[in-house]
């Protein structure tokens, strides 16, 4: 029977116990994500967020116009440019700041009108968004498609003629940045567009009972930014959750609904994380046992790539795709490794070994070329 000391007993306890709570709060977090209560939470911290944009682009004009001033004020008196610099700058920030406090206290603003004229919009541009990538997938598609007979027809012409050795190097099809200038939206897809004006423009009449100085010309201006932080293609809890914070929506959230809140945010966080204790766990404990079975170095190289997915998920890349690209790494890279150990095994130098492989390349590329086998 293996004998497991009792340092490595208590140190897996504390470790697994951790891992255990974590995995608890994220699956409580999760919980969360599903309920009203964090839908009800991000609607809230969506409509703040559309509202300070708003108020943004009033300051910003306003910052503007006392800057313009201020400059016109350091001609009339006659300011050096340094002088008439530090004028202007002071003015625009502290007009900057007194439109900030004055416009903080319509944020917090309660707007059921607002928060539905966002909601019917956030639906809209959803469903757009989707329909947008699907139709710019399926050209993506037929892109690259056709690149791909760009390059093929030179080769067969080239293979066509006899005595003559034509080498056209052709580019890469795969890794090709796709040239979306020539898309085209379908009807359908223009009519989607259409339909997400009426709906900007009652968020926009909502905003304006509620936001002083909202001018009518501002409102081409707005869209865009507006549109983007209700919701981007692509979007998740944590994605939403993080861009409204960005605009200082968590002011919205009180009491313990915060900390509920950023539980619901970081569950999958706390998930990953917690399985990587369980693992920790698993590895102290059988410490012994796994360093003489595998080896020092392939356990420090397994926990290392552990390691590497765990934070791959933290970071939101596609673990999926980490794991390809380390199999064909490890395909090429094996492939040069074993390519060394017959110069190795043979006792000759490594560097005859290149030239002896250069030399091969080269032969085999004479009789593909003999052969007429390009392509």
């Amino acid at each position: 029977m293996m004998k497991i000391a009792k340092g490595n007993k208590i140190a897996a306890t504390l470790i697994m116990l951790s891992a255990l709570a974590l995995l608890a709060v994220g699956a409580w977090g999760l919980s969360l994500r599903g309920g009203d209560f964090a839908g009800g939470k991000l609607t809230q911290m969506r409509t703040h967020a559309v509202m300070r944009v708003a108020a943004e682009g009033i300051i910003n004009e306003i910052a503007l116009q006392a800057k313009k001033e201020a400059r016109a004020f350091a001609d009339v008196n006659k300011y050096s440019r340094n002088q008439k610099a530090a004028y202007a700058s002071e003015q625009e920030d502290l007009v900057r700041a007194e439109a900030q406090q004055r416009f903080a206290q319509f944020l917090g603003v309660d707007s059921g009108a607002l928060e539905s004229s966002i909601a019917a919009l956030y639906a809209a541009r959803r469903d757009y968004a989707a329909a947008e990538a699907k139709e710019k997938d399926d050209y993506a598609q037929s892109y690259l498609a056709n690149q791909v007979s760009a390059t093929e027809a030179p080769q067969e012409e080239a293979v066509a003629v006899e005595g003559e050795a034509i080498l056209d190097e052709v580019p890469p099809v795969s890794g090709t940045k796709v040239d979306y200038t020539g898309f085209v939206a379908s009807e359908q897809l223009q009519a989607s567009r259409a339909a997400l004006e009426p709906l900007y423009s009652q968020v926009f009449l909502d905003m304006q009972l509620i936001l002083p100085d909202l001018r009518d010309d501002m409102k081409q201006d707005l869209q865009e930014p507006i549109e983007q932080i209700i919701y981007t293609h692509g979007d998740n809890f944590e994605k939403e959750y993080d861009r409204y914070a960005q605009a200082d929506a968590e002011r919205v959230l009180e009491g313990d609904d915060k900390t509920r809140m950023s539980i619901a945010r970081s569950a999958e966080d706390a998930l990953a994380i917690g399985i990587g204790l369980v693992l920790a766990a698993l590895t102290v404990l059988f410490y012994k046992e796994l360093s003489k079975r595998l080896g020092m170095p392939r356990l420090i190289i397994l926990l290392f790539f552990i390691l590497l997915l765990i934070l791959g998920a933290l970071y939101d890349i596609s673990v999926a795709g980490m794991l390809g690209d380390t199999l064909k790494r490890t395909g090429m890279y094996g492939v040069l490794a074993l390519a060394m150990l017959p110069g190795i095994q043979s006792g000759i130098s490594l560097n005859m070994g290149m030239t002896i492989g250069i030399i091969s390349g080269l032969l085999s590329t004479l009789l593909v070329l003999e052969a007429n086998m390009t392509g």
